[in-house]
């Protein structure tokens, strides 16, 4: 909801402050290398103690590579976007992504279409974009590039089911498992093993215990009904697994209600806290929930069954993954605007747009070159051995454990995966650039960068492409038919929190209150560009 209300400000204030600014001439894309500049570089996850030495050192070593070029990095955050936006401040390079309605900032051009700058001075991007198709069309408006992608080598393979180590003889994995590398959507017996495990729990007293909370994490458990349904708009969606592509208001989903009908008898039998379920307070604190589930699941961390043991800090086995899904249950399909999750753009404040696109080039230059070198120092800080680590009197990470297979692995002095700003020093790889050409952290194991590459470029493109493959639907002129229909949604209230007889008839009222909102109409509007989009592209491809 924060994130939300953030985007909705974000879009309102570069509304008034580019329409404000009307004709407002843009800085040149041509860039004059014998000029000195400094780049303005607004990105998240600063606020380190040793940032200033590290960045001074980067701006030294940046010359030989990037002459006559500084960069002054400033921490971005939801107040100073907006006020920089609306004073138009020179901000030359800016992360952008999952935090900000990315389409709307894109329509308000408060971003610089870069198809001309790539021609003219970025050939590592060019590259990219010619292999990285997909993930550069998540980045692109009508055949104009605005937002560069920081591909990472996380992936979507499978959605995971987590449960606590104590608790895995009380279920039966291996019925899930089989059910769900057989079904591409969501089963009854699924659901039924579920309620299965939960019941063994409480019977036998695994939960409330030292490690293992009381509530599931109900929040995530949208990720049993989506399985093998694909968002086509808000509150829309469509099976994947079919070339008759009919349109689908969500409730309308089996999963949706086996899913809701699921956590209502959970609420009954007292499995789910009112607490939670009414505030979603998180009263399982550090503890693991009975069940979780995760989106971001790599087949390499997993054995032949789709098993994975995740560990704690201390090297002890403290849950088990299990994967829904196979790799030939993925897919490809729409296309949505900021999919990929982080970015880099240059904002239309650009005072030197020609050197800022040359320098996001340079970062994505290959590994093992001096400007490799030079985005690994900007993430990590000073390796301990390395000569900086000797001249400024510390160190931020060390780089391999002393094992070959670690080699090129990452260890924060002070940090695990991620630093904060509690932290000496660390900028998160994914807010920077290209994941796949730096120094890999802990969560990414051995050998899942190549498997990773391999998967994106050479497998993915393999598997089903949908008939909305890159389809993206205009809802320009639908944002209050939508609001009314989730406003509706969301004033039928806790479907959880009802006795049976009351969560039938309120289910009903729920889907007969959309209706009245207008989700007939919306279905309709969707359901014609769905149609237009599929014979549009078979008249193509005859």
């Amino acid at each position: 909801m924060v994130k939300r209300l953030f985007a909705l400000v974000l879009v309102l204030v570069l509304a008034l402050s580019v329409s404000a600014c009307g004709g407002t001439k843009l800085a040149s894309l041509e860039d004059d290398p014998d000029k000195k500049v400094e780049l303005v570089w607004a990105t998240t996850h600063l606020g380190h103690q040793d940032d200033e030495i590290v960045w001074k050192q980067f701006n030294k070593n940046l010359q030989k590579l990037l002459p006559n070029t500084t960069v002054d990095f400033i921490e971005l955050n939801a107040e100073n976007w907006s006020n920089w936006m609306a004073a138009k401040k020179q901000i030359d390079i800016a992360w952008t992504g999952y935090s900000f309605d990315m389409k709307s900032l894109i329509t308000n051009r408060s971003y610089l279409g870069l198809n001309k700058l790539i021609d003219m001075y970025a050939p590592n991007i060019q590259a990219e974009r010619e292999e990285w198709v997909d993930a550069y069309y998540s980045g692109t408006v009508d055949g104009e590039l605005y937002a560069i992608p920081n591909q990472q080598p996380l992936l979507k393979q499978s959605v995971g089911l987590e449960i606590p180590y104590s608790c895995y003889d009380s279920f039966d994995v291996d019925a899930f498992l089989s059910e769900a590398h057989n079904n591409y959507h969501t089963t009854q017996k699924m659901i039924d093993l579920l309620d299965s495990y939960m019941a063994e729990l409480h019977a036998k007293k695994l939960v409330d215990t030292d490690t293992v909370g009381w509530n599931p994490e109900t929040s995530v458990f949208y990720a049993l009904v989506n399985r093998g349904y694909e968002s086509v708009s808000d509150l829309l969606s469509y099976d994947v697994w079919t070339d008759d592509v009919k349109v689908i208001a969500n409730y309308e989903l089996p999963q949706e209600k086996m899913v809701q009908k699921l956590l209502q008898s959970w609420y009954q039998k007292g499995w789910l806290k009112a607490d939670y379920v009414t505030t979603g307070n998180n009263i399982n604190g550090s503890r693991k929930a009975p069940i979780n589930f995760t989106l971001t699941n790599n087949w390499i961390q997993a054995d032949e069954r789709g098993i994975k043991v995740n560990m704690d800090k201390y090297g002890e086995p403290e849950s088990y993954t299990l994967y829904l899904d196979k790799i030939e249950q993925g897919y490809n399909g729409v296309s949505t605007i900021g999919s990929e999750a982080t970015y880099l753009a240059i904002p239309f404040t650009s005072h030197n747009p020609g050197r800022a696109i040359k320098l996001i080039d340079l970062l994505r230059s290959e590994r093992g070159t001096e400007a490799n070198d030079l985005l690994n120092l900007l993430v990590y800080g000073f390796e301990k051995d390395s000569e900086y680590a000797a001249e400024y009197g510390t160190y931020h990470y060390t780089l391999g454990d002393g094992t070959e297979e670690n080699a090129d692995c990452a260890y924060g002095v002070d940090y695990t995966i991620q630093a904060d700003s509690n932290c000496i020093y660390g900028i998160p790889h994914w807010v920077v650039g290209n994941v796949y050409l730096t120094y890999r952290t802990p969560n990414i194991v051995s050998g899942q960068v190549e498997d990773a590459l391999n998967y994106q470029l050479n497998v993915k493109p393999t598997l089903r492409k949908t008939p909305l493959y890159k389809f993206r639907p205009d809802t320009s002129k639908l944002g209050d038919l939508i609001a009314n229909i989730e406003n509706a949604r969301s004033n039928a209230g806790k479907l959880t929190t009802k006795n049976d007889a009351e969560f039938e008839t309120t289910y009903e009222k729920m889907i007969k209150d959309c209706e009245t909102a207008g989700m007939t109409e919306y279905k309709e509007n969707i359901q014609k560009q769905v149609d237009e989009y599929i014979a549009a592209n078979s008249d193509a491809a005859a």
